[in-house]
């Protein structure tokens, strides 16, 4: 008898810390979904941002002094617009990430109980948003780059 009663307390500690950690879980998975949806929109917001705070910068630079290493500038503006074409890729394509993935997700639930059908198939389109944001993410540094150098010079 007391052996079935210290079976019966570890197995609840056991069921209790499974769902402490399966909450945790949860909680983590939900915020890294909060995270990884916001992630393109915040780096267009900043790209475009960016872009539009540097062309007004040197309207205001060029009225004080002549530029020199143009160059950086235009290497820099053409950098964040490609940061801002991939960001908006990377969320086109979002779309079809999460339509694939629900589609997976249907499948499983399909064939619960069929061990042999069930499978983790991948989702593609996932390499691709991942390909997207880090051109986006390098493209962005670059141009931020190029144009702190091009106005370290020119002031």
């Amino acid at each position: 008898m007391a052996k079935n009663k210290i079976k019966n307390d570890n197995y609840n500690y056991q069921l209790k810390c499974f769902e402490q950690l399966n909450n945790r879980w949860n909680f983590l998975d939900k915020i890294r979904i909060q995270i990884a949806n916001n992630f393109d929109k915040y780096l267009l917001t900043f790209s475009t941002g960016s872009l539009y705070l540097s062309i007004l910068f040197t309207n205001n630079l060029r009225l004080t002094n002549s530029l020199s290493h143009k160059q950086l500038l235009g290497a820099g503006w053409l950098l964040l617009l490609i940061s801002i074409f991939f960001a908006l890729l990377s969320i086109y394509f979002s779309v079809f990430a999460y339509k694939t993935q629900m589609n997976i997700t249907k499948k499983q639930i399909d064939n619960i109980g069929q061990a042999d059908k069930f499978c983790e198939p991948m989702n593609c389109w996932n390499i691709i948003i991942y390909i997207f944001q880090a051109f986006s993410v390098i493209t962005f540094f670059s141009g931020i780059t190029l144009l702190s150098v091009f106005y370290y010079l020119n002031i």
